[in-house]
């Protein structure tokens, strides 16, 4: 080695460290993403589950047992964010308004809290109307909106669900 070469392979082992703790910070970024991904993914399907569970104990009864329990709509019409959904609408009267009911199971409750198979607590809003499908002239059908919050996360909407039920098909 000639003098004027002297200390340049100390040099250049501090690059080549420098370039591999650089690739390695780069590997656990992406892990570290995948991972909160993968959460957030878990927890969309547990509440598409959630909605899953609330729409068929619509999909059980009869039409006209379809209904929300007037004094629980109250309270949760009181409150955001099931207030402030795209699917509430203020004082639904006249054509749009549903028939009340008063029942002890869940399918009556407008906004509830429940643990979904996960652990975590959900909270479901159900919104009910009636309405008339665009292009068809004649009776309306019963329109339920069942959106799923993450209870522990500020109530950010996870899963929503639409469906339209007919007096004639049961």
């Amino acid at each position: 080695m000639r003098k004027d070469e002297g200390g340049f392979g100390l040099i250049e082992l501090l690059i080549a460290m420098t370039v591999l703790t650089i690739g390695i910070l780069a590997i656990v970024a992406g892990f570290s993403s995948a991972a909160a991904a993968l959460v957030r993914a878990n927890r969309i399907g547990t509440a598409a589950v959630v909605s899953d569970r609330q729409m068929e104990l619509y999909r059980a009864v009869g039409y006209t047992e379809i209904g929300l329990d007037s004094v629980r709509e109250n309270t949760a019409a009181a409150t955001a964010p099931y207030n402030t959904d795209s699917a509430f609408v203020a004082d639904a009267a006249g054509d749009n308004k549903v028939d009340d009911l008063i029942c002890p199971d869940d399918r009556c409750k407008a906004s509830d809290d429940r643990p979904g198979p996960d652990g975590r607590t959900y909270r479901i809003d159900t919104y009910i109307v009636l309405v008339r499908p665009a292009g068809v002239s004649g009776r309306q059908v019963k329109q339920v909106t069942v959106v799923v919050r993450d209870f522990e996360n500020g109530l950010k909407e996870l899963a929503r669900q639409v469906s339209t039920f007919d007096s004639l098909t049961r």
